[in-house]
């Protein structure tokens, strides 16, 4: 199966289209991405300009901009003092739970991008689901309609051998939910 992501991503470049992502389809992802960098010099730029600014170039077209621009400012300011620079140096040493905790201590993270982050650019075994897609895949029939989000991540994560059969697994959730309307984080 063919990756939905854009083929030039940089580890940072896959935090900000992880949460581009998040409640959303790469499609849009990608085109606010491209918006994002057209607009900033680099992914520092991004981290101290202003939120409305950020907001300005995203909110004709994303419902849910407002939170996303405040969650994804906040991890790159949380990331850059950890490492001192926007940096994923650490990840590359980490396990999968030393991964997660750090992930999961960062500032503006939500279970998504954690879980893309691992998958994309940690190598390990995670699978990426939000509202829109867990949704989807309860509508197909693929999960029961009473799975919540996290225990369904774990599910897929489970019957996944590998991290490769994992991010083909993420790749045709997101192709299957490629048509869905956004829907607002909670």
């Amino acid at each position: 199966m063919l990756s939905p992501l854009p083929s030039s991503l940089d580890p940072l470049g896959h935090l900000i289209h992880a949460f581009l992502t998040w409640e959303a389809s790469c499609s849009h992802a990608t085109d606010a991405l491209n918006r994002l960098m057209a607009f900033a010099c680099d992914y520092n730029d991004l981290r101290v300009c202003q939120e409305d600014e950020m907001m300005a170039v995203l909110a004709d077209t994303d419902p849910c901009a407002q939170e996303r621009c405040r969650r994804l400012r906040a991890c790159l300011n949380s990331l850059y003092q950890r490492e001192n620079g926007l940096t994923f140096r650490s990840l590359v040493e980490f396990d999968r739970r030393q991964t997660r905790r750090y992930l999961n201590t960062l500032d503006g993270m939500v279970p998504f991008v954690m879980a893309r982050i691992q998958l994309m650019v940690a190598n390990q075994r995670a699978m990426p689901l939000d509202e829109r897609l867990l949704s989807r895949l309860q509508r197909e029939g693929y999960l029961p309609p009473e799975l919540a989000l996290r225990k369904a991540q774990r599910l897929i994560e489970k019957v996944c051998e590998s991290c490769e059969e994992t991010r083909q697994a993420y790749f045709a959730v997101e192709t299957l939910g490629a048509g869905l309307q956004q829907h607002p984080p909670e």
